[in-house]
């Protein structure tokens, strides 16, 4: 009832939930400027139920905020956890994005699918999956995603060609001080898949203090790859021992801004 008078209402609103579980039987379309404000992540959590996306942004150019709950199984073509239009602006601050799935129509952002802006702060992207792009997170050619203090862990792209299984970016990716790690991308060979924790597909990607590790790519596929034109900057990471494949694929040299470390020989970083 309160986010059906918010987007008749349209403006900005706040909107506290309260602990407890929310199972939805459709998705929560937002057509206004909403924060919701839950108890925490294990004690608020809004849940698709296997049947239903979760958050849908029905509307351009809005700014949503949504703290301290926990999003969990959606299901739906693209954003099972929640969907961000374009021009429009989704910050999450402590929140778990988790269990979603996107397995049908395009098969991309299993958890978030970015088309505006997302800011995640302090938060986790875990355990979702996509078949095409994008376990955890896709961001569009006309998407920004600024991630900070986060953890995307356990995500999976599942068919052969696919790319991302932590994320997968043609718009503009910003990491810092986060960790990538446990991501999967299935079904590929070397040459038709990649980037089973990050793939940067086109756009640009600045990726800062971050730890992309344990990430497993079927036959020979990288932990983090870059396909041009897409550009990448990289500074004060680690990039080490994939449980399957290898560390990077598509890396040039002067990609490396310095003190980056490879387990490996494949991300063609300079010397500190």
């Amino acid at each position: 009832a309160a986010i059906t008078t918010a987007n008749f209402l349209g403006g900005v609103h706040v909107i506290n939930v309260p602990a407890g579980t929310i199972v939805l039987a459709s998705n929560l379309s937002l057509f206004a400027s909403i924060t919701f404000n839950g108890a925490g992540t294990s004690s608020t959590v809004v849940s698709g139920n296997g049947v239903a996306q979760v958050f849908v942004f029905s509307l351009n150019g809005i700014n949503v905020a949504i703290n301290d709950l926990t999003i969990a199984n959606g299901v739906a073509s693209a954003g099972a956890g929640v969907f961000v239009s374009s021009s429009s602006t989704l910050s999450l601050l402590r929140v778990l994005v988790t269990n979603n799935n996107a397995s049908a129509g395009i098969r991309q952002g299993g958890g978030l699918y970015v088309a505006g802006t997302l800011n995640l702060t302090d938060s986790t992207v875990s355990n979702n999956s996509a078949a095409n792009a994008g376990g955890g997170i896709r961001v569009t050619s006309g998407g920004t995603a600024n991630i900070a203090n986060s953890t995307i862990v356990g995500n999976s792209a599942l068919t052969t060609g696919a790319s991302g299984g932590g994320i997968e970016s043609q718009g503009v990716l910003v990491i810092v001080n986060s960790t990538v790690s446990g991501n999967t991308v299935s079904g590929n060979t070397i040459s038709n898949g990649g980037g089973s924790g990050i793939a940067a597909d086109s756009g640009s990607a600045d990726i800062s203090f971050t730890t992309i590790a344990a990430n497993s790519g079927g036959n020979g596929n990288p932990q983090l790859s870059r396909t041009p034109p897409a550009t990448l900057t990289m500074r004060g990471n680690i990039v080490a021992n994939p449980t399957q494949g290898i560390n990077c694929a598509g890396l040039a040299p002067g990609i490396s801004a310095g003190n980056n470390l490879d387990s490996g020989n494949t991300c063609s970083f300079s010397a500190a």
